[in-house]
């Protein structure tokens, strides 16, 4: 780069006279050409234009200075790779030998960029397809609630300056987003990306944002723990639970999850105990209790102004133990089981998109273990390792009897015990906590009688419902 510079004759001063020329260009971009900068409006802002020091003495000593400016950008592309053009009222030229035109009588000529000068002189073609792909990246984060990486917002804005795509005279456009000659038809119609559920708090929250052009408060709790997970930072966070009171606690941010299953997003870390300055250990005392915040409980976020003293390895244990886990909820690793399922002929689906994350899930058993399994050779078994039981009675449930588990035979009975729960609350037509289910263990909410439905359940859906 700058033995280019260099070697095109043009000192620091000139390149800087003219790098400024652009960025002021720039700021114009996808405006109406009518509204583009003239020799006059330059001259009128040229304490912005030059920083305040054009010693140009009258209008014309300017415009002569601005003349051979545009020359020296256009003379040396190598340098300056900007498409710019000049507009007479009437037709768009693109400036070549003469760039300052000659001004018709009646008319000012205006001057603009097709795009800004490209200082990190990215190829323009690897430009457009990172600005068309983040974009549709980012229409895909909002229509899900997700929150946005850090600043994508001002990269997309910052890869616009520089390689934003000819739509029309209106202004920038995105092959993604926008429809393709001859027809009215865009891409990104063609693309469904389809979360299995919602969280509407978030929701609501991004058209909030939208509307006051503003980070959601999502992005921003996000923001702050990934800074205080860089800077090794402890959060002071106030959460509300599921069920009880909201309250604050002390905590050492190590990995933030995504669900693509129902679009939550979980942020994992440690528990601290301030008083006695101290992580607050597991049940059995031989680790760090893990302790997992939903992000759409989360009332408020801030650096706790405590240093982490975590050391490198316990942080990757417990980052492994997150990226580890097999199926929607977190499980320790002492509660994490082996099972052996058999999956139906006919349930290709299994197959195509194994639901278990253990390597041995999608490799069927040999005739030699499924013997001792007491299984015929032709049967499809797979052992599935690390996952728990909500996970194997989930997918269980999902598979409608494709799915069966045969070993060990205390897993297959907690998976049972799990699916009669199920099947007694859908007999009863009432959730659990309030359906009479006679299960060991299982207790029904106090003055539960209040919770359940009245009368005989209708044969179908009244008119007045639907």
């Amino acid at each position: 780069m700058l033995d280019r510079r260099f070697s095109s004759g043009l000192n620091r001063g000139m390149i800087d006279d003219c790098t400024l020329i652009i960025d002021f260009f720039q700021k114009s971009i996808g405006m109406p050409y009518n509204s583009l900068p003239t020799y006059r409006d330059m001259y009128d802002q040229r304490d912005n234009l030059f920083g305040g020091t054009d010693k140009s003495p009258t209008f014309d000593a300017f415009r002569a200075k601005i003349r051979h400016r545009l020359e020296k950008i256009v003379g040396n592309p190598q340098i300056f790779d900007v498409g710019l053009f000049s507009w007479d009222g009437s037709k768009k030229t693109y400036l070549a030998n003469q760039p300052g035109g000659e001004e018709k009588a009646s008319s000012a000529l205006r001057f603009g960029v097709d795009r800004a000068l490209n200082k990190a002189k990215v190829p323009e073609l690897i430009g457009q397809q990172a600005l068309a792909t983040l974009t549709c990246f980012l229409a895909i984060q909002q229509d899900v609630c997700m929150p946005s990486i850090s600043d994508l917002p001002e990269i997309i804005e910052t890869l616009e300056d520089y390689f934003y795509i000819s739509d029309s005279e209106k202004g920038a456009g995105n092959p993604y987003l926008s429809s393709r000659q001859g027809t009215d038809r865009k891409p990104v119609e063609f693309l469904l990306f389809r979360p299995d559920g919602r969280s509407r708090a978030r929701e609501l929250e991004q058209d909030e944002a939208f509307d006051y052009r503003r980070k959601t408060w999502y992005q921003q709790y996000f923001e702050t723990a990934l800074n205080c997970f860089l800077q090794k930072d402890m959060l002071r966070i106030h959460y509300r639970p599921a069920s009880g009171d909201a309250k604050t606690s002390i905590f050492d941010p190590i990995i933030c999850t995504v669900l693509m299953k129902n679009g939550a997003v979980y942020l994992i870390g440690v528990l601290w105990d301030e008083g006695a300055g101290k992580y607050i250990l597991n049940d059995e005392k031989k680790f760090f209790k893990i302790q997992t915040y939903k992000m759409d409980r989360i009332l408020e976020c801030v650096p706790a102004g405590i240093k982490s003293s975590l050391k490198d390895e316990e942080v990757r244990r417990i980052s492994s133990q997150v990226t580890t886990n097999d199926g929607a909820y977190f499980v320790p690793p002492e509660r994490r089981i082996d099972a052996v399922i058999k999956v139906s002929p006919l349930y290709s689906y299994y197959e195509e998109s194994t639901p278990f994350n253990s390597d041995s899930a999608g490799e069927r058993l040999p005739p030699d273990k499924l013997a001792k399994l007491g299984q015929p050779p032709g049967a499809r078994c797979y052992l599935i390792k690390q996952t728990s039981v909500e996970h194997l009675t989930n997918e269980v449930a999902k598979a409608r009897g494709n799915i069966v588990v045969i070993a060990p035979s205390s897993v297959v009975e907690e998976v049972r015990k799990d699916l009669n729960i199920l099947l007694a609350c859908q007999s009863a037509c009432e959730p659990k906590g309030v359906a009479n289910v006679t299960q060991p263990g299982y207790r029904r909410m106090p003055n539960a009688d209040s919770h359940c439905k009245i009368g005989p359940l209708p044969d179908s859906i009244p008119e007045e419902v639907g």
